[in-house]
């Protein structure tokens, strides 16, 4: 009777496999994923033994269990919509343990899909002739600050309650005119002052970024601004909140808050 072969782990397999010729066997629909996973892990000095994994989790745990769009410009587009109308499940806390090493998880998979952001495919001239990061694109992993405690699922939530935005500024610098008039809204705040700062995290991250808006204050609320679709503004009630009474107080707490940037303008 002939030897039996050693069974192979597959988790130690992944952890070493930087060609990922796994995904290449048993999920061809995500070559374009496995080009530019080898593109990336080429350049990376260490860690690899965690970021490999971190991929394995990102295309097998995230993208095709949760069956979410396969090609990466469909899967990073700013106006993506699923067709169950919900946004993007967030990668931290659907999948990352919540400890250090899920941070670390989560942050690999954040670094990862800013290199994808990087290649000349995902970007666009500026004025000066150089390459930056399509408007139209966007990173939907999160990154997560190292050191901070680790308070389970409650943490992202926890975080939109800061008064002082912090989230904003870290996660997206880009919105910073709009951070200093929500600073100063906040500041004339004297109740419901979780609910307004919800509120606000819902404004920014689930339509101005998600919806590639345009990031100035006064850019937003022109009168006469015509997206590159040639379309107005989506309806925020319609396409960003629930149709409840939450979601009645969500718009209308947005609608103050403008109120508030017209007359501060």
């Amino acid at each position: 009777m002939p030897r039996n072969k050693k069974v192979r782990n597959i988790s130690e397999w992944r952890q070493e496999d930087k060609s990922f010729r796994w995904l290449e066997e048993q999920y061809p629909q995500l070559a374009e994923w496995r080009y530019l996973a080898v593109k990336w892990i080429k350049e990376q000095t260490v860690g690899v033994r965690s970021k490999l994994p971190a991929l394995s989790a990102f295309f097998e745990s995230y993208l095709v269990e949760n069956g979410l769009p396969l090609r990466p410009a469909e899967f990073l587009a700013r106006r993506l919509v699923l067709p169950d109308r919900k946004g993007l499940p967030d990668f931290y806390e659907t999948l990352c343990p919540q400890s250090e090493a899920g941070v670390q998880k989560n942050n690999h998979v954040h670094d990862f899909l800013e290199f994808v952001l990087s290649q000349d495919d995902f970007t666009e001239a500026d004025a000066d002739g150089g390459r930056v990061k399509s408007s139209s694109l966007w990173n939907p992993v999160r990154y997560i600050s190292r050191g901070k405690k680790v308070r389970g699922r409650a943490k992202a939530g926890t975080l939109k309650a800061d008064k002082t935005l912090g989230w904003l500024k870290e996660q997206h610098p880009q919105l910073a005119d709009w951070r200093e008039l929500a600073l100063n809204w906040i500041d004339d705040q004297s109740t419901a002052l979780a609910a307004k700062l919800l509120a606000l995290s819902v404004f920014f991250e689930s339509y101005l970024i998600k919806y590639g808006l345009p990031l100035k204050p006064a850019e937003l609320l022109a009168r006469l601004l015509v997206l590159p679709d040639g379309k107005g503004l989506p309806n925020f009630y319609k396409t960003t909140c629930l149709e409840t009474e939450y979601g009645i107080r969500v718009n209308n707490h947005i609608h103050d808050f403008l109120e508030f940037v017209l007359r501060a303008c």
